[in-house]
């Protein structure tokens, strides 16, 4: 699982799990996929986020009686989701779960950040990167190197 559920009590599973699936579903309206991956007019204009969002307001008004504090819980999970209102969530996390969606999805993107940084920087008896502007600091091959 994405955590251990015994070890936070506080979180609700099924929360999470929803945030985890569907925090990035509106890329599916955002991205075109012909020979490269590109945007597309409703991604440049909207964005994944909104959409996302839409597409939870349109699925809950197809299942009858859906609760309406649920639908605006999930919605805020997908809003939320980039955690910084200056790194693109319309909100900023307002419960726990909405919390740790953004903080994994943040972790995620800085690894693969981290990880393509430092596999571009691999060449034959060097040890360390080159400076890192974005994270401030210079990284350790030697570790990266034994793993590949």
């Amino acid at each position: 699982t994405l955590f251990r559920s015994q070890h936070y009590k506080q979180l609700d599973r099924d929360l999470l799990l929803f945030g985890a699936v569907f925090h990035d579903i509106g890329k599916v309206w955002e991205l075109t996929f012909d020979t490269q991956i590109g945007y597309s007019d409703v991604g440049r204009l909207v964005g994944h986020i909104p959409l996302g969002s839409e597409l939870i307001e349109k699925k809950t008004k197809e299942i009858s009686n859906f609760p309406y504090d649920l639908k605006n819980i999930l919605k805020h999970l997908v809003l939320s989701h980039h955690g910084q209102l200056e790194y693109g969530s319309p909100k900023r996390p307002k419960f726990l779960e909405a919390m740790v969606v953004g903080m994994i999805d943040d972790l995620d993107s800085k690894i693969n950040t981290v990880e393509s940084f430092m596999g571009s920087q691999m060449h034959e008896d060097q040890k360390w990167t080159g400076y890192s502007s974005m994270f401030d600091r210079y990284f350790y091959l030697e570790i990266l190197r034994k793993k590949r």
